[in-house]
Order: structure tokens, then C-alpha cells, then sequence
């Protein structure tokens, strides 16, 4: 990855607000702000589970898996 290209995915990231920057002469620290992604993990917490859902309800109506039964092992027919 170029020197350019860095500066242009940490320009982007301190634009969205997911990292701060302090200049101290020449150089310039980058720091991460994890506040901003809380609102992005409780979205992708929520889905999960819904998608959870949603394939086991998959699973159970095509005869697999009955729920609680470990991965991989499909019911006896």
C-alpha cells in the first residue's frame, strides 16, 4: 500500500469521525474514536440475530438440524 494511499484511507476515516489526529512537528499521530462504530455493532447485533433466526426457521422447515443439536450433525429420518 502507497504512503499516498494511507493518507487518503486516514483522511477518510478522520472525515467519518473514527479517528483523531494530533500534528506534533512533523509527524501526525492518528488515534481511533471506537464511539462512533457503537451505533454500526448494535445495527450488525440486531441483524445477526434476525438472520439467526431466519436460518434456523430454514433449517428446521427443510428437516435439518434440530434446534439446540450441535452444528453439523443433521436429525436421524
Amino acid at each position: 500500500m502507497t504512503r499516498q494511499a494511507v493518507a487518503k484511507h486516514l483522511s477518510a476515516l478522520r472525515a467519518a469521525g473514527l479517528v483523531e489526529a494530533e500534528r506534533n512537528g512533523r509527524e501526525v499521530r492518528y488515534r481511533l474514536t471506537p464511539e462512533p462504530l457503537g451505533g454500526a455493532l448494535a445495527w450488525l447485533v440486531t441483524v445477526g440475530a434476525q438472520w439467526d433466526e431466519r436460518l434456523e426457521r430454514l433449517r428446521r422447515h427443510l428437516g435439518g438440524n434440530r434446534p439446540g443439536s450441535p452444528p453439523g450433525r443433521s436429525s436421524p429420518r
